[in-house]
């Protein structure tokens, strides 16, 4: 790994096989410091617009729980949306202040300032 670069990991983001260049070019900074709580379960990285089980309280990538039929943690069934919520604005909030290094062009920037999904 190129010097400078040990604390940070490439991440790439896609929505409905659509993905951005943006979104493959970004990485977190501090990445192994962001917390636990912070992380999606399902994919292992940091939550892209988090959704929260009604049953159990955890979160999750949307992305992520829309393609599964029951809860990792509760197994309770997910039918519909009805059984997700967004997740609250606290949480929302920090994660868009998760700091990024956007590789092309080179610069530093917060997460809510550039679209991470994929969808222009």
């Amino acid at each position: 790994m190129p010097s400078g670069l040990s604390d940070q990991v490439i991440h790439t983001t896609s929505n409905n096989n659509s993905i951005s260049p943006l979104a493959l070019n970004y990485l977190y900074v501090n990445e192994q410091k962001i917390s636990r709580s912070l992380i999606c379960p399902i994919c292992f990285d940091p939550l892209v617009h988090p959704q929260t089980h009604i049953q159990c309280e955890n979160s999750f990538c949307n992305r992520c729980i829309s393609k599964l039929k029951h809860c990792p943690f509760c197994q309770t069934s997910i039918v519909n949306n009805d059984e997700l919520k967004n997740a609250n604005h606290v949480l929302r909030n920090i994660l868009d202040e998760l700091q990024v290094d956007i590789l092309l062009p080179k610069k530093k920037e917060i997460r809510k300032f550039f679209n991470i999904s994929g969808s222009m």
